[in-house]
């Protein structure tokens, strides 16, 4: 029963291996980049080139390379994410078949709940932790 497991707080058979959303995808990734060692080097150093008294040279010398490395990496990282959200959507939606009150029932992996019995046939995948009942 669907509202028995959400009374119970069961989580969700739902997967998600994405690590950014639209929201967070641009802080989140420049703390990441920011963590590295190199990086957080060079925005140090671009940070004194934008100070005309300490530095010899144009302040656009040391922010062109560190744009343009952020960047790149964050295209491959958005990239990565993007791929990662159509696997979880293929594999959320991909059908097994539940027994229901009602009979057999196709439903999607995402919407198998705790209790459920479910009809593994040989040669698909698992789409939860289960119990061996029969075989």
């Amino acid at each position: 029963e669907p509202h028995l497991n959400r009374e119970q707080r069961f989580p969700s058979n739902y997967v998600s291996t994405t690590k950014y959303t639209l929201i967070n995808f641009l802080p989140k990734n420049l703390l990441e980049q920011f963590m590295r060692a190199a990086n957080f080097y060079f925005l140090c150093t671009a940070i004194l080139t934008s100070i005309p008294e300490i530095s010899p040279v144009a302040p656009y010398s040391s922010y062109v390379p560190l744009v343009f490395v952020l960047s790149v990496t964050a295209i491959k990282e958005a990239i990565e994410d993007w791929r990662r959200f159509t696997s979880d959507r293929l594999v959320n939606n991909s059908a097994t078949r539940v027994v229901r009150p009602h009979g057999y029932t196709s439903t999607a992996w995402r919407d198998v709940v705790v209790g459920d019995f479910v009809v593994v046939e040989e040669g698909h995948a698992l789409p939860a932790d289960l119990i061996l009942l029969s075989s």
